[in-house]
């Protein structure tokens, strides 16, 4: 197996310090501000700047096909789920336990897809995930563990 380096992997480094940014800044926004009206403002956001390459597609022919029935299931869980709750919640989260804590359970994702793939679609769990879960949940351990005081010793 080789290992190469490919332009989304340069998107990905880019989009984890962007949202690490984002988690740090979160903290520092004033009570007052309502949850709601700042997603608002910041899916405006999102949404005028993914215009141009969503203009890009439709300028080169690249369109998705409407599916009577599911491509409207598709698109309301998309459009709820991950996009508008999933936001609220890490906004709250950071709120309520900061950035370094939330910024923990991010760390779960790989687990949480192992769980939906076998549920969902029936894959099988492998050691080396088994290995993987196991090694997460005790990175997380050392994260959560209380730490000594520098001063002390």
């Amino acid at each position: 197996v080789v290992l190469a380096l490919n332009p989304g992997d340069f998107i990905m480094l880019l989009a984890t310090i962007g949202f690490s940014l984002y988690s740090v800044l979160l903290k520092r926004i004033p009570g007052h501000i309502d949850a709601g009206g700042l997603l608002l403002v910041l899916m405006t956001f999102g949404v005028i700047g993914i215009l141009p390459f969503y203009a890009a597609d439709l300028i080169a022919g690249r369109t998705w096909e409407w599916q009577a029935g599911s491509s409207g299931l598709i698109l309301f869980y998309v459009a709820v789920f991950p996009s508008i709750a999933s936001f609220f919640f890490w906004n709250f989260a950071v709120k309520k336990g900061g950035p370094l804590l939330t910024g923990l359970s991010f760390n779960l994702l790989p687990v949480f897809t192992m769980i939906l793939a076998f549920v969902i679609l029936g894959d099988p769990v492998l050691k080396t995930q088994v290995l993987a879960v196991g090694l997460i949940f005790a990175g997380i351990a050392t994260g959560l563990a209380p730490r000594k005081n520098r001063d002390e010793g």
